[in-house]
């Protein structure tokens, strides 16, 4: 059974304020790979709050997923945010997911 049934759950526990638990489920939703990333731009594009929705941008950074090209625009769009926190992480997770899609890419070589 593919645990797509939790991702609500966690994307609500995502904005939690605990750091250590924002991390974690970060984690979890990176391991759970492309079937989170709808949800997770779906999240983002809900939100406002730049907080939240960097850690949304760290998170979609986790997924190792040739799916993951799907949120190139937003990561984009995001690394030029007002928001100096949303810019930096970003950034990051740009370079998250091209090193992501060239691992992928190498694998169906």
């Amino acid at each position: 059974m593919r645990p797509i049934w939790i991702i609500p759950e966690l994307l609500k526990h995502l904005d939690a304020g605990d750091i250590k638990a924002q991390l974690a489920i970060s984690q979890v939703l990176g391991r759970i790979g492309k079937d989170a990333i709808k949800p997770l731009m779906d999240e983002y594009e809900s939100s406002s709050d730049p907080m939240f929705r960097s850690f949304i941008i760290y998170t979609l950074g986790k997924i190792k997923s040739p799916n993951i090209s799907e949120v190139g625009s937003l990561v984009i769009k995001a690394a030029h945010a007002d928001n100096l926190e949303l810019r930096d992480t970003a950034t990051r997770a740009i370079g998250k997911i091209v090193e992501s899609i060239q691992s992928v890419a190498r694998v169906y070589k």
